[in-house]
């Protein structure tokens, strides 16, 4: 990721903002990243010859093969980007932050340009100052002569226009810094200091802004207003302050999403304005300013208790103690009782379960979650492979766990410690002598006293059950793959076993044209037989090769297949069938189609053999990304328990054939009302398998 700063990486508020991307980044996107930071500075001051020396050098370092995202800070930079992408990234994503809406070249954003834009408003925060100050006349406006200082001076003369018949405004941007704090010594009367930026003062030198906002702040004799959040605790007043913070942790999630193949041109956000009205309680102290006079919903920070809150507690405590002393000491001893029964009934426990451990073959395990320390018995750590008497790290048993399962393990984790609720999961940790599976169950114990919270539990090792598992689902597997390519087989020796009595019958007809019988009467009798044979035989072609093979699914595919299949039931004036279809892909993957094909036939000869119905119902349709199948009749139903533990194979294949597209089948049925075969398949996913 390339970050393209507009003044430098350690001027402020871009410091700050930077530092927290690329932690929120982090934490939003889970994945390490490789920053690349550039300053455009240096091209600001020199013009556009060294503006086109920049582009060349970022041409020559950067190739588009090499990076995912360019960030933009700072307006410059995001002028300097829409200006010259074409030339030294078209096709790479663009993340413009930090920009004021203002000053966005709208028209040249493209599909591949993602915006994180705020709305700076000194306007408002000279109106703070007058809402807090109404006397005030004089404001001083503090900023450096750095590039950045600059461009703000720039900005804001235009933007207080409206208030010079009110307000005179003293600009120390050509000061070096003691001489602006000798200023700000002597003000005059009803004044006011609006503190913007200082990176660099009029004679270069740099200045450190918690530094300098601070040592200003000791000899000012008139309230310090600020810009950004980062300036709260320092010195400033408050107000409507944009929040960095917000910023940095929004231009994050944007950049995360685009990291992981969102289209940059569909993310949208909302224009950041400055946030809720906060307010430094000493400073308000400090200059009289009354409470009253802050605006509806303010926040107050710093502010000082007073001496009862300060020492409540204590006060209480001393109160209560001569009280609470002979009720303790009765107390005490009650408890001495009962803890030296309690040693005794957990020692016959601890016996108890260390037997049960030793005889189930657990491993039994504490976190401490402050410390992220594991302890565990011998069992767990010969499980996870640690020594007896080593003192085990939680990112040491981490980085034991598999690689795709890590994820799932630490949400997991997280989840019960944020929600106070068990923890379970099943993950295989790798060994020296292999790859185990692992089943980890906990609770967790909260912070009580001198006790930190700790996460309870045990682990058991589940490799074999995973195997046995595996083994079943592929031998599943190829017992319905063998099944169908058996019944493809049987079908072509059917049909051609078939076709040559058709041969057959082609030979006895042309031998028949060659020397018809001299009657009619025989003529037209011999006929007849011919046309009967011919049918019967291709009938019972198509009814042998359809029924083991379905052309038709593949021809036509599913949604004919299937009604195909349904007006066969019907021909056999067994049952009534009702098909019916709704926006069904003609063009699905063939092991989908295939295993719905199935499904349906076993469950219709399931209702024509077993259920007694006169009339059933096929409903096949396409919601979203599944294709939904549902089966039902108005025969006697069944007992879905009973049939369960039966074991019966046409269900019993029925969810196999499921299993292997990844869907799932359910039934819902009783005595005497019928059955409904519910079937729901994702299309995607059935197309992988």
């Amino acid at each position: 990721m390339l970050l393209l700063h507009s003044f430098g990486r350690e001027i402020a508020p871009f410091n700050t903002f930077s530092e927290r991307f690329r932690t929120e980044l982090a934490q939003a996107f889970g994945v390490s990243v490789d920053f690349h930071d550039v300053a455009l500075e240096s091209a600001r001051a020199e013009g556009n010859q060294q503006e086109e020396a920049l582009v060349n050098y970022l041409r020559a370092l950067y190739s588009e093969e090499g990076l995912n995202l360019v960030v933009t800070i700072g307006g410059p930079a995001a002028r300097f980007a829409q200006k010259n992408r074409q030339r030294v990234f078209p096709s790479v994503p663009l993340l413009i932050s930090s920009v004021d809406q203002r000053h966005l070249e709208n028209a040249s954003l493209n599909d591949n340009d993602a915006v994180v834009a705020v709305m700076n408003e000194p306007v408002r925060l000279i109106d703070n100052i007058l809402q807090l100050l109404p006397e005030t006349t004089n404001i001083v406006v503090v900023l450096g002569s750095s590039p950045l200082g600059k461009f703000w001076g720039e900005e804001l003369r235009n933007y207080f226009q409206q208030f010079t018949n009110r307000l005179n405004f003293d600009w120390f941007s050509g000061l070096a810094f003691a001489e602006m704090q000798s200023r700000a010594a002597a003000l005059p009367p009803r004044s006011a200091i609006f503190y913007v930026i200082l990176a660099v003062d009029a004679e270069g030198v740099p200045q450190e802004e918690e530094r300098a906002l601070e040592a200003f702040h000791a000899v000012a004799n008139a309230p310090i207003f600020g810009l950004h959040d980062t300036q709260m605790g320092h010195g400033v007043v408050g107000g409507p302050l944009m929040a960095i913070g917000d910023l940095s942790r929004t231009t994050a999630g944007v950049a995360a999403r685009i990291l992981r193949g969102e289209p940059a041109g569909t993310i949208k956000t909302a224009v950041q304005r400055a946030g809720q009205p906060v307010y430094d309680w000493r400073e308000l102290r400090r200059w009289g300013i009354s409470e009253a006079r802050l605006p509806m919903g303010s926040l107050i920070k710093f502010r000082q208790p007073t001496f009862w809150e300060l020492y409540r507690r204590r006060i209480m405590a001393v109160i209560s103690l001569c009280l609470l002393e002979a009720i303790l000491i009765f107390l005490l001893i009650v408890n001495l009782v009962k803890r030296r029964r309690a040693q005794q009934g957990l020692r016959e426990s601890e016996e108890r379960l260390s037997l049960a451990v030793a005889a189930a073959d657990i491993g039994v395990w504490m976190l401490e979650v402050s410390r992220e320390q594991v302890w565990a018995t011998a069992n767990w750590r010969r499980m996870f492979g640690f020594p007896i008497d080593a003192v085990i790290a939680f990112d040491a048993v981490f980085e034991r766990i598999h690689p795709d399962d890590r994820a799932a393990v630490k949400r997991a984790f997280q989840l019960a410690i944020e929600t106070r609720t068990d923890y379970a999961s099943e993950f295989r940790i790798v060994r020296p002598d292999g790859t185990r599976w692992i089943a980890a169950r906990g609770r967790l114990n909260a912070a009580t006293g001198m006790a930190p919270a700790r996460l309870l539990g045990a682990a058991v090792d589940i490799t074999e059950r995973k195997q046995s598992e595996q083994a079943a689902h592929e031998f599943t597997g190829r017992l319905i793959s063998a099944q169908e390519q058996e019944r493809a087989r049987l079908a072509k020796e059917l049909h051609d076993g078939l076709s040559q009595d058709l041969s057959l019958l082609a030979v006895e007809l042309d031998l028949f044209a060659q020397k018809p019988p001299g009657s009619p009467r025989q003529i037209s009798q011999l006929m007849q037989e011919f046309s009967t044979q011919t049918k019967e035989l291709s009938n019972e072609v198509h009814r042998l090769s359809h029924g083991l093979h379905p052309a038709k699914l593949e021809q036509l595919g599913l949604a004919a297949a299937i009604g195909g299949f349904c007006r066969e039931v019907n021909a056999g004036r067994l049952i009534s069938v009702t098909f019916e279809c709704r926006d069904v892909p003609r063009s699905l993957p063939h092991e989908l189609a295939l295993c719905l094909y199935r499904v349906t036939q076993e469950a219709l000869q399931n209702v024509v053999k077993h259920s007694g119905a006169k009339n059933a119902t096929v409903e096949l349709r396409k919601e979203d990304d599944e294709i939904r199948l549902r089966v039902t009749d108005d025969g006697k139903g069944f007992d879905t328990t009973v049939g369960k533990t039966a074991g019966a194979l046409g269900l019993v294949g029925m969810c196999e054939r499921m299993r292997l597209v990844h869907g799932d089948i359910s039934w819902e049925s009783a005595p005497g009302q019928g059955t409904r075969v519910i079937v729901r398949a994702p299309i995607a996913v059935g197309e992988a398998g």
